[in-house]
């Protein structure tokens, strides 16, 4: 997940980029500076995104236990939160670097957020639990959890500008088939619903190359099959699907007329 287009910056992606950040937050004089420390995790935020490597140095670098250390230092400021958590949310997305996160009680942390009142962080916390609930035995998930997730989720209202950017929805796409846990498709839905309908135009592509359009729409298929189908769900599966139509139905046009 890469911070918003707003805050995004042109950044060098080297070891010595990174060595440099890890240098500064790990020094407690730069910590009382906010400027210095937002800086430092806005370039970490960015470098993270679907970026294993650097995931992988950032966590060598003893880099969730100081998040870890920051997320109770600064537990008031939003803004540091924000950059913390979306950072967090770029390593669980990655699956051989999940089970780094339980060491730091990530659950415990991230579940207190899932009610917070600034979305992103909320949203940010609520998708850490959904990629870690997903590799979850059928004994290991917390249902209880689970709930507290499906109750915060229908009570966000979509922002008009977009929260996060994404490069690709590949890191959604487990999610998206995770059918056994409701609420970790339910997140995934809501996420693509909202960055494509804030920022239709960016994601066209995107859908098209992954094939998005085709997957909601066989959720769609199969949701108005139950008997007791997620009725919430089904609003934002449609919604997608509107977004989408137009362009979803001139390449089958444009398909169709180049193979005749």
């Amino acid at each position: 997940m890469l911070i918003t287009q707003n805050q995004q910056l042109i950044l060098p992606h080297n070891d010595q980029t990174i060595n440099d950040i890890d240098i500064v937050l790990h020094n407690p004089q730069q910590l009382t500076s906010d400027d210095t420390l937002r800086f430092c995790l806005s370039l970490l935020w960015n470098l993270t995104d679907e970026n294993a490597i650097v995931c992988e140095h950032f966590i060598q670098s003893l880099g969730l236990e100081l998040f870890q250390r920051l997320l109770h230092l600064f537990s008031s400021d939003t803004i540091v939160l924000t950059k913390i958590v979306g950072l967090l949310s770029n390593i669980a997305e990655v699956s051989h670097l999940k089970v780094y996160l339980y060491p730091v009680d990530i659950i415990l942390l991230m579940k207190k957020y899932i009610n917070e009142a600034i979305l992103d962080i909320a949203f940010s916390a609520t998708g850490i639990l959904a990629q870690l609930l997903y590799d979850q035995t059928d004994d290991e998930i917390n249902f209880e959890l689970c709930d507290q997730m499906r109750v915060a989720i229908i009570k966000w209202q979509n922002p008009h500008s977009n929260m996060v950017t994404y490069r690709s929805f590949k890191p959604f796409l487990p999610l998206l088939y995770c059918t056994r846990i409701p609420v970790v498709q339910l997140w995934a839905i809501w996420a693509i619903h909202h960055v494509c309908s804030t920022d239709r135009i960016r994601y066209v592509r995107i859908v098209r190359e992954e094939k998005i359009y085709d997957i909601i729409q066989a959720i769609y298929n199969e949701q108005i099959s139950f008997d007791h189908p997620d009725l919430f769900m089904i609003q934002l599966l449609k919604s997608i699907l509107h977004i989408f139509k137009s362009y979803y139905l001139n390449r089958h046009q444009n398909t169709s007329a180049v193979a005749s």
